[in-house]
């Protein structure tokens, strides 16, 4: 059996029911079908590779953050200290429940010292306060400086006699206030720190760091990237494990189904086939992305980025689906539905050449739409169908007259 032959009795199953059309309703239905059985496989993958150690827990985002992102100099370390508090104490009590998997043993003690620093409420609150005199201090800064080059200005017009002295006064006192407003924020900031620095977990998180050797972090990001590699082969075999057992059981039934006669399990079973294989196929190329592309993509959009050259990949994306679009239209167009095709599955499930429509056995007109069906050979002179390509009885080439 040809793989168009195969092709069109998968498209007879999914589309008929008794050689003839699918209603709407009954197409309703069956899609309907189809719908909540995808959605179930989907919910019952995610449900089912949850149960997978993935690196995140092995390797904690926070350890990720603290051992391999960041470089801890004397300077500026409680400030980091901070960025790491407000970035992980909202989701640090849910990871703590949620990881299943021991942490790398590079990262067990420095995130068993960085919980602790999140753990501690009070704590928390003080990180808080540090990071708003941060940021009062930044815009303090900001300010004097406008105000500074106004100052100047108006101190220079003042000298040459060509603006009245209040606005020049008036521009002193604010930059002294803000002056003084800044003093107040950086010495509040600095003994704020200096309390922070003094606390027991944070001492202990300082010694846990320090403690990090760079042939630690080594070993450390070469193991991630292992996990990372790995995680999605082994993401796929749960899933596959996960969507064997639906295969084979749609598909015996549908075997079994057609083997029987039995035309709406024929109809049903073929869709939950279909549907089953759907995710198969999603996996698969989600596979691909994760190994292979990923990796380029994010390389490409590094350089593309270096060089202040985002919008290409906007673009380049652009002429990817138009030209993904077209070479699929191409092939769905000409491949699967050409005409030639087409007049060949209605000629082989008896329809009318013309309309579709099923005809009664042995019927030279169609009753639907008045299309005769048989033209006499120009060989032998015996009736063949209009729009054969060879002739039913003497099986010779048809000529172009009677194929038109």
């Amino acid at each position: 059996m040809t793989f168009a032959r195969s092709l069109g009795t998968v498209r007879a199953h999914l589309t008929q029911l008794n050689r003839q059309p699918l209603s709407r309703a009954a197409l309703t239905i069956v899609l309907l079908l189809d719908a909540f059985v995808l959605s179930s496989i989907f919910d019952g993958l995610a449900r089912h590779t949850a149960q997978l150690t993935q690196p995140d827990e092995t390797v904690p985002a926070r350890c990720r953050d603290i051992v391999l992102d960041r470089q801890w100099t004397p300077a500026g370390r409680l400030e980091q200290l901070g960025e790491v508090v407000n970035a992980h104490t909202a989701a640090s009590v849910w990871q703590a429940q949620a990881s299943r998997a021991s942490p790398h043993p590079v990262c067990a003690p420095v995130v068993g010292a960085v919980d602790a620093v999140l753990a501690d409420g009070a704590l928390a609150k003080r990180f808080d306060d540090a990071r708003a005199l941060r940021r009062q201090s930044t815009d303090l800064r900001t300010q004097i400086e406008r105000l500074k080059g106004s100052y100047d200005t108006a101190l220079l017009e003042k000298i040459a006699g060509a603006e009245a002295p209040t606005r020049a006064d008036t521009l002193g006192r604010e930059l002294a206030a803000k002056t003084g407003a800044l003093d107040e924020a950086t010495g509040r900031l600095t003994q704020l720190e200096a309390a922070i620095g003094r606390e027991a977990p944070v001492q202990a998180l300082w010694q846990r760091i320090d403690a990090v050797q760079a042939a630690d972090r080594e070993r450390l990001r070469a193991d991630l990237l292992q996990l990372e590699t790995w995680y999605p082969v082994r993401r796929l075999g749960w899933e596959l494990l996960f969507l064997a057992p639906l295969l084979g059981l749609f598909y015996a039934w549908n075997a079994a189904s057609i083997r029987r006669g039995r035309a709406v399990q024929t109809l049903v079973s073929a869709h939950l086939l279909v549907v089953a294989f759907i995710p198969v196929l999603c996996k698969l190329l989600q596979l691909v992305y994760d190994v292979l592309p990923r990796h380029f993509l994010r390389q490409l959009m590094t350089l593309l980025e270096s060089a202040h050259l985002v919008a290409l990949w906007n673009y380049l994306a652009i002429a990817m689906a138009v030209a993904a679009s077209l070479a699929l239209i191409y092939v769905v167009q000409n491949k699967l539905f050409a005409r030639d095709k087409l007049l060949a599955r209605r000629i082989a499930r008896g329809q009318c050449q013309d309309c579709g429509l099923a005809l009664p056995p042995d019927s030279a007109f169609c009753p639907a739409c008045g299309f005769g069906q048989f033209v006499p050979c120009p060989h032998c002179g015996q009736a063949t169908h209009v729009h054969g390509r060879f002739c039913r009885e003497c099986g010779q080439a048809m000529g172009r007259e009677s194929t038109q």
